[in-house]
């Protein structure tokens, strides 16, 4: 999972996307909650102190472990004000234009490319299971120049920009 940290609210280059720390947590917790082998990546992020805000919170939430919210004393401490805590905040000035009709879009999208992606596997899965059975078989020359092409996926919905509405 891809963690930048250019879309945090207080980002000078991304910070467009209004993203909380306490957000990206939630979403990395759900990823992890599958028990599913994750490569977990950073990058981006111009605001060294929500940078360093939000991977501690990642990484504690890798680890699984509960962090408390206010950062402790140290030389840098000032930086962090005026809050002083793990969480960064989003910017309240910062219209949210993902209406709801646009969510669930997205969603039926991103289900319907999981959907796929789970049919690829399995058809690969069952494609190798032959190949690993036909090794074993004894070879017909008569049918050996046959060459069969995948089917092409079925296309995904498009989906319509946030903006155009």
């Amino acid at each position: 999972m891809q963690c930048g940290c250019d879309g945090l609210a207080q980002d000078r280059l991304g910070g467009r996307l209004n993203l909380t720390s306490k957000g990206l947590a939630v979403c990395l917790s759900r990823v992890l909650s599958k028990r599913l082998p994750t490569l977990v990546l950073g990058g981006g992020g111009y605001d060294p102190v929500s940078v360093s805000r939000c991977w501690t919170l990642l990484t504690a939430t890798c680890l699984r472990l509960k962090l408390n919210e206010d950062i402790p004393e140290h030389d840098n401490y000032d930086l962090y004000a005026p809050t002083f805590t793990l969480y960064t905040k989003p910017r309240p000035t910062r219209q949210n234009l993902n209406s709801a009709e646009h969510i669930k879009k997205v969603g039926t999208v991103v289900k319907a490319v999981l959907v796929n992606l789970n049919k690829k596997m399995e058809e690969k899965f069952r494609e190798e299971k032959e190949r690993e059975k036909d090794k074993h078989a004894i070879p017909d020359p008569l049918h050996s120049h046959i060459v069969t092409q995948p089917k092409p996926p079925p296309p995904l919905p498009s989906l319509p920009s946030p903006l155009s509405s």
